[in-house]
């Protein structure tokens, strides 16, 4: 998601105490993701700023500036419970999936200048999130519903993946959405995982991953022991797929207690 962070999100050290950890609540539904992303601002006045895009069960698309002390300067709201939220590499596009077979695109407007620009806020305070555009997208027959659980973005932008808990991955040219009126012509691939069902089950894409450039690879990790590798330049025909057995003589389990609930990890 472009360049790599600052582990201090800060340069100075008023900046590094504002940022003690603290425990934010969020209502009482259970948040689904959070990603963190470098906004910046072409007004030279303006300061970048590291902001985490939250999604939960609230149908509510959060972004809470970390270099401002976690203030949220964002809220989106979505008809749906929202899985997962990420930011475009160059700052400028939002998507955001959830419990229905829609993607979500807003665009970063700015805020016109005036003096709060000129006296320096923060990139996430000096605009605005407007709906760009909502596709429709796949749904296995003979299935009326279905819901999609992670996004991710290609190096240069261009490229939006989104991928379903049925194990589709469908691709999004972002040119061609801005060209196009109905979002559904921007649509350039539509790809079964390994095991597309037309339920929820062991080929749910759970993550999936742009390679950074120069490299034109698409991965992504299904829901149990599978993690394929997908040459773009190929229109995904050429894979690789990589089997994972949990009992495997390399994979160690780490457990992570939580209140509720208990998550288990493979690290291989």
């Amino acid at each position: 998601m472009g360049a790599l962070l600052p582990l201090n999100l800060g340069s100075n050290e008023s900046t590094q105490k504002e940022l003690v950890p603290e425990v934010k609540n969020f209502g009482s539904d259970i948040v689904n993701s959070v990603s963190i992303h470098k906004l910046k601002d072409p007004d030279t006045f303006v300061r970048d700023d590291i902001v985490a895009v939250i999604t939960s069960n609230d149908h509510i698309v959060r972004i809470l500036s970390l270099t401002q002390g976690y203030i949220e300067t964002a809220a989106l709201d979505m008809p749906f419970a929202v899985n997962h939220a990420t930011i475009s590499p160059d700052g400028e596009t939002l998507v955001a999936v959830g419990d229905y077979q829609q993607a979500y695109f807003y665009e970063r407007a700015y805020s016109p200048s005036d003096r709060s620009r000129s006296l320096g806020g923060h990139a996430s305070s000096m605009c605005s999130w407007d709906l760009l555009n909502i596709i429709m997208l796949h749904v296995p027959k003979p299935m009326i519903l279905t819901g999609y659980f992670t996004t991710a973005w290609s190096p240069s932008s261009r490229l939006c993946a989104v991928a379903s808990e049925c194990g589709y991955i469908t691709i999004i040219d972002m040119e061609r959405l801005k060209d196009f009126e109905n979002g559904e012509e921007a649509i350039v691939a539509v790809l079964p995982g390994t095991r597309p069902e037309t339920q929820a089950g062991p080929g749910a894409i759970r993550t999936l991953m742009f390679s950074p450039a120069p490299w034109d690879l698409l991965a992504w990790a299904e829901d149990q022991g599978r993690v394929v590798v997908a040459d773009l330049r190929d229109s995904c025909r050429a894979q690789q797929l990589l089997k994972l057995d949990q009992n495997g003589e390399y994979v160690k389990k780490i457990v992570f207690d939580a209140p509720i609930p208990r998550y288990v990890f493979y690290d291989c």
